[in-house]
């Protein structure tokens, strides 16, 4: 075996180690919370299950300027409980044209919001994600083909 490989295979199970380890606070796992922090720039983010959660330098043009609202994600289901803690700390709350917390809205792009101050979006099944003052998000939504277009993929491929 070369050496190039037997360093690799040293390094994966460095890795795996600290990822059991108890001990290691770098490792974030399922449920776990995460935190976008000062350090974080533009264009950093991370994934709240099926939320996209993005670091971004203003709200764009298009988008309606409302009151900051609790919930995140159009629905009603668990998987849509994505919630703001807390209101107080949200300025420049826009939403795209059209959305509403009910269902009807199917676009893949979701609410921008300014933290004032730290908040936390919330969600009964994934880890809190935490967001440091000064930070402007954008939320977007995972995309879920439906039968008609994954049968048509399937039929090109």
């Amino acid at each position: 075996m070369s050496v190039t490989i037997a360093t690799l295979q040293n390094h994966v199970r460095a890795i795996k180690r600290a990822a059991s380890s108890v001990d290691n606070t770098d490792v974030v796992g399922p449920g776990q919370p995460l935190f976008l922090n000062a350090a974080a720039a533009i264009g950093d983010g991370v994934w709240q299950g099926d939320l996209g959660i993005e670091i971004v330098a203003g709200v764009p043009e298009g988008y309606n300027l409302t009151p900051a609202q609790h919930q995140l994600v159009p629905g009603d289901s668990i998987g849509a409980r994505h919630r703001l803690t807390d209101l107080s700390a949200v300025t420049d709350f826009a939403r795209p044209a059209g959305w509403s917390a009910k269902m009807e809205y199917e676009g893949l792009e979701g609410p921008y919001f300014r933290c004032a101050q730290e908040t936390t979006i919330a969600h009964p099944t994934h880890g809190p994600v935490t967001i440091t003052a000064g930070h402007c998000i954008r939320l977007r939504y995972q995309r879920n083909l439906d039968q008609e277009t994954q049968r048509a993929r399937r039929a090109l491929d």
